[in-house]
């Protein structure tokens, strides 16, 4: 899985590990989350509060995406 590929270079950010869970029980997802959250890391690495902020959306946004 693709996540798995990218993992280590985000571990450094603990408000993660809870979309990162959310994206391994969810597999179909993780390409859309993986895509999405590799270009907020690299353009708000250094801007804890607006990463946080992305994060939630995201995650909000992958719970009404339909499961088929």
């Amino acid at each position: 899985m693709k996540i798995c590929k990218y993992y280590h270079n985000f571990k450094k950010c603990k408000t993660k590990s809870y979309i990162y869970l959310f994206a391994f029980l969810n597999s179909k997802l993780c390409n859309i989350y993986i895509d999405f959250h590799f270009n907020i890391n690299i353009y708000y690495v250094s801007n804890i509060y607006r990463m946080v902020t992305y994060k939630i959306l995201l995650f909000i946004k992958i719970m009404l995406i339909p499961k088929n």
